[in-house]
C-alpha cells in the first residue's frame, strides 16, 4: 500500500507557480506515470492522464474527468531597485499576514534564494525603525532581498521571472503536515492514493485525470482541459477552509471529518448525491457544505464546457490557506481517496 505520509512530505519539493507550471511539470509526470496508460501535456501546461477501461468495453464506456489543479500561488519578478531589492507582483491570492520574512527562490538564470522584506523597513539604516504599523504591508510595499548588489541581480533576474516560496514539509502532531502548496498538492496526492486503491480497475469508466494549470489565476487549464476531454461527468477535488481559531462556523469544515461535498448552483445534484451515497454505504466520513453561488474551484468553469458537463466538488480541509505553511490532515487525504474510489467502484450509473 502506498505510504501517503511519505508522498505528502515529498510534494513541497516540486514547484509549479501559476503561469509557470511548465518549469516543474516533469516532476508531476514522474508521480503520475506508474498509474496511467497515457499522459498528455497540453498547450497550456496541464497534464491529462488517461486510464482506460478494458479494450472490449472501452468505446462504449463513459469518461469520468477528475480535476485537481496543480499550480501554486507565487510571485512574478518586477524591476530590480538600485539597492538590490526585487519588486514583485502576486500570482494568486497571497496572504499578506505571512509574507514578511518568508523565504523564497527566484527562478532567474539560476536559482537565487531570498527573503521577503518591507521596502520601508529601515533595515540597514542607522537609527532606522522597523515598520511596526498595525496595517498590513501591501505587495507593492514589499520586495525580495537576496544579499546581492543591484548590478549582480540584474544579470541574473529579468522582469517576469517566477518566484516561489521555500517551505519544506514539517510533520505535526495528530497526523497533520505543514508545508507549501498543499493547495492543491493534497488533492493530487488523493488521486494517486485512489489509483493505488483501485489497483488498475476502472470499473467500467474511462478515467481522465486533469492536473490543471492556472486555477489560482485564470482557470485556463480547467476550461481547456475539460473541452479537450469532453467527459460525461466531472469531479473537482480541491481544498476547503478548515475550522480553527478566527474562522467562521459557516463555510468551514472539520479536520478529520473527511472531504466535503459542495451543494451549489453550479454543481450537479445527482452526481453530488451519488458521491455522498457511495461514501455512506462504505462507512466513509464525508461532510456537506453549502456554497450556493459558486465553489471557488474549477467547478465554476468546467460545467460550461462542451455543451454542459455534470460536475461535483470534493474539498479537503486545509488551514493557513495561501501561506507558505498550509496544514492538512493525512486522514482527510485517505478519506477523500476512499470516497472517490467507492464512487468509481459503483460503476457509471449516474
Amino acid at each position: 500500500m502506498l505510504d501517503i505520509k511519505k508522498l505528502l512530505v515529498s510534494m513541497p519539493e516540486l514547484t509549479s507557480v501559476s503561469g509557470f507550471e511548465g518549469e516543474g511539470i516533469e516532476g508531476f509526470k514522474a508521480l503520475t506515470n506508474p498509474y496511467f496508460d497515457e499522459i498528455v501535456q497540453t498547450a497550456t501546461d496541464s497534464l491529462i492522464c488517461y486510464k482506460y477501461a478494458p479494450p472490449e468495453i472501452r468505446r462504449q464506456s463513459p469518461t469520468l474527468l477528475i480535476d485537481t489543479h496543480f499550480d501554486e500561488i507565487g510571485m512574478m519578478a518586477g524591476k530590480v531597485t538600485d539597492d538590490g531589492n526585487i519588486a514583485f507582483n502576486a500570482l494568486g491570492g497571497l496572504d499578506l499576514r505571512t509574507l514578511c520574512g518568508s523565504e523564497v527562490v527566484v527562478y532567474g538564470t539560476e536559482e537565487i534564494h531570498g527573503v521577503i522584506v518591507p521596502i520601508d523597513s529601515g533595515v540597514g539604516i542607522e537609527g532606522g525603525e522597523a515598520n511596526t504599523a498595525v496595517k498590513l504591508t501591501e505587495v507593492s510595499g514589499l520586495a525580495v532581498y537576496t544579499g546581492l548588489a543591484a548590478e549582480q541581480i540584474r544579470k541574473k533576474v529579468k522582469t517576469g521571472d517566477s518566484i516561489a516560496f521555500v517551505s519544506p514539509a514539517a510533520e505535526l502532531s495528530g497526523g497533520k503536515i505543514a508545508g507549501k502548496a498543499f493547495d492543491n498538492r493534497a488533492s493530487v496526492a488523493s488521486v494517486i492514493y485512489m489509483m493505488d486503491l483501485l489497483g488498475g480497475d476502472t470499473h467500467g469508466w474511462n478515467i481522465a485525470w486533469l492536473l490543471s494549470s492556472g486555477e489560482e489565476t485564470n482557470m485556463r487549464g480547467a476550461a481547456t482541459g475539460a473541452f479537450t476531454v469532453k467527459p460525461d461527468a466531472a469531479i473537482v477535488i480541491d481544498v476547503g477552509f478548515a475550522k480553527g481559531p478566527q474562522t467562521q462556523e459557516d463555510g468551514t469544515i472539520d479536520f478529520g471529518g473527511g472531504p466535503s461535498v459542495s451543494m451549489s448552483a453550479v454543481t450537479d445534484r445527482r452526481l453530488s448525491k451519488a458521491l455522498i451515497a457511495a461514501a455512506g454505504r462504505n462507512d466513509i466520513k464525508i461532510q456537506i457544505i453549502v456554497e450556493a453561488m459558486g465553489t471557488g474551484t474549477n467547478a465554476n468553469v468546467i460545467p460550461f464546457q462542451n455543451g454542459g458537463i455534470p460536475c461535483a466538488v470534493l474539498s479537503i480541509p486545509l488551514a493557513n490557506m495561501h501561506t507558505p505553511n498550509e496544514i492538512i490532515d493525512c486522514r482527510d487525504i485517505v478519506l477523500t481517496s476512499k470516497a472517490l474510489a467507492a464512487f468509481i467502484k459503483d460503476g457509471p450509473k449516474v
